[in-house]
């Protein structure tokens, strides 16, 4: 399987492949053709699973099969932080709009948010009955929506969330 992501300036594109173990970098030219970065392999040992672009294009997320989620800034290539407590896959990643959170998902039925400037987890969501596959902030950071195997959408509200 092949995981696409994009910046929300939509100046870089990330592919990663399930099957290769693969983060490939592409910066989008305004002519719209990809130039290739060199590929980050071993970057998930087990398998990269979804990737997700801050805003700014300076950091990006990876989710593992291998129950980590990656930080990694772009510039240097180079790993920020491995962010663990999940109990199944990491299935997907997604930076709110100011880069400040990013949520991830794991097939242990949970949601965690992150502080990307620290690193830390500020809560972890409960609610899906099964492996949560999908997950997206809106626009204004205040919803988080999620998309679970249980068939089950739900929509948070983030601004009611209790810190851990």
């Amino acid at each position: 399987m092949t995981f696409i992501g994009r910046s929300l300036n939509k100046r870089l594109l990330t592919r990663s492949t399930q099957a290769a173990f693969v983060v490939a970098i592409h910066w989008l030219a305004a002519s719209v053709q990809a130039q290739d970065w060199p590929q980050w392999r071993g970057a998930n040992r087990d398998g990269v699973l979804a990737v997700a672009m801050s805003a700014d294009g300076r950091t990006l997320a990876t989710a593992s099969a291998g129950w980590t989620a990656r930080l990694w800034d772009i510039v240097t290539r180079k790993e920020r932080a491995v962010l663990r407590g999940y109990h199944g896959g990491v299935r997907c990643v997604a930076f709110s709009a100011d880069g400040k959170t990013l949520a991830t998902c794991s097939g242990d039925e949970t949601i965690k948010l992150w502080d990307v400037a620290t690193t830390t987890e500020r809560v972890t969501l409960v609610g899906h009955r099964s492996g949560i596959c999908s997950i997206a902030f809106s626009p204004d950071g205040r919803t988080l929506a999620s998309a679970g195997m249980d068939d089950a959408v739900r929509l948070w509200d983030l601004t009611e969330a209790p810190s851990d």
